[in-house]
């Protein structure tokens, strides 16, 4: 119970690390939408759909930066976590990647449903190893 409760704080420190320069981003496509708006590129996205795709983008970025430097995210750090595959192989780009993509899809409000499973997999199963550990051949240990 202990690694699943830090592991949901650790997400939540990524989470506000990643926010700050995501709202950085999202306040100069602000400010674009409002100075080119002559552009129809601007003006056909949603802004539900620009924001969130600049999110996805911002996180995954993260993600895949950290875990190939260090195997851990900076709220993993603090928490004394790290990330391994299974079978103790160094974490290569591929993995990172693919674990981060479906990471985002299986914690998002666009899969509520995904979500729900994601957080009964992780405190169902000895290991608490979620659908984007499970799809990447990962886990995530104590240091």
């Amino acid at each position: 119970m202990t690694l699943f409760i830090k592991r949901g704080f650790a997400f939540l420190i990524d989470y506000v690390i990643v926010l700050i320069p995501t709202s950085v981003l999202i306040l100069v496509f602000g400010l674009m939408k409002l100075i080119l708006k002559i552009l129809p590129f601007f003006n056909a996205l949603s802004d539900y759909i620009r924001l969130s795709a600049i999110a996805f983008v911002m996180y995954v970025f993260y993600e895949v930066v950290f875990l190939m430097l260090f195997s851990k995210t900076i709220g993993k750090m603090i928490l004394g976590l790290k990330i391994q595959r299974m079978d103790r192989q160094k974490l290569d780009f591929v993995t990172i990647l693919l674990r981060s993509v479906a990471k985002i899809f299986s914690i998002t409000g666009y899969f509520v449903w995904m979500t729900i499973i994601n957080f009964l997999l992780v405190l169902g199963n000895n290991h608490h190893r979620s659908i984007h550990d499970l799809l990447a051949g990962t886990s995530v240990w104590k240091n």
